[in-house]
């Protein structure tokens, strides 16, 4: 299939075989969050979401960093004066965020982390499926650095990853861990060298993107529930979601094609 390429200010959009690459692109600020960024890259995820021809999305940095967190080069509030309420980038009207959008997304998304990512940048990778580093990667949620409390779900999300304790220290104490910690903590799902970092991470996403939908979404949706639900919420779900996968022509070929010994060739029904 044709590279295709969407225009954007702050990020660029890449989708070829069947996977959607968004990559934040203001390199110069280590891709800093600014407003266009975060509603570029919400914008960009919507547009992979749509389209029946993508199957899975990878989000990555261009340049040496993978996103710097917050960009702080706007006017500091001045001595004695209180800052307004902080606007959330990438919000629209209906302040929808990108991280929100991540995760209620039926496709998957893969952080290809392919430097530092602090901040913004660290949380935005919690709410992605899969994470996979570079080993030039590091990971930090600095916000008490800044004075500020953690955001976006990354309170609810790091201490299933890593533990109560672990989340805490890290909060805590601001601490940006190598690539390798990341990786012993189950931060992050595999650690690569930098010059394979694309590479192994497309191979991973073209596997996942040929596969069947319905089933990937109801996997995604599924796993998600069962953070913050109860035992019997997940089995109803379960139960809703197993008879309309068994019962698609997907479903039916991944059986047809397991009896044939071939691989399947799942169709989107």
């Amino acid at each position: 299939m044709e590279e295709e390429e969407m225009a954007y200010e702050a990020v660029l959009y890449e989708k070829d075989d069947r996977i959607a690459t968004i990559t934040f692109n203001r390199p110069e600020k280590l891709n800093a969050l600014n407003n266009a960024l975060g509603e570029d890259t919400l914008a960009a995820l919507k547009e992979a979401e749509a389209d029946p021809e993508v199957g899975c999305v990878i989000l990555t940095g261009a340049g040496r960093a993978f996103c710097a967190g917050a960009d702080l080069s706007g006017r500091p509030a001045q001595p004695g004066e209180t800052p307004p309420p902080r606007p959330l980038p990438g919000t629209r009207s209906t302040r929808e965020t990108t991280p929100e959008y991540i995760w209620k997304m039926q496709k998957p998304v893969i952080a290809a982390i392919n430097g530092p990512a602090v901040g913004w940048g660290a949380t935005v990778t919690l709410l992605c499926d899969i994470r996979i580093a570079s080993d030039t990667a590091r990971i930090g949620f600095v916000f008490v650095k800044r004075g500020w409390s953690p955001e976006l779900g990354s309170t609810f999300l790091l201490p299933r990853l890593v533990g109560v304790g672990k989340a805490k220290e890290l909060f805590l104490t601001g601490r940006i861990i190598d690539a390798k910690e990341a990786g012993e903590l189950g931060l992050v799902n595999y650690v690569v060298p930098a010059e394979e970092l694309i590479s192994f991470t497309r191979k991973m996403a073209r596997e996942i993107a040929y596969g069947p939908p319905a089933a990937i979404s109801f996997i995604k949706r599924g796993v998600n529930m069962g953070l913050d639900s109860t035992l019997a919420s997940v089995l109803e779900f379960e139960s809703f979601a197993f008879p309309v996968t068994t019962g698609s022509e997907d479903g039916n070929e991944g059986v047809k094609s397991f009896l044939e010994k071939r691989d399947p060739q799942f169709k989107g029904r």
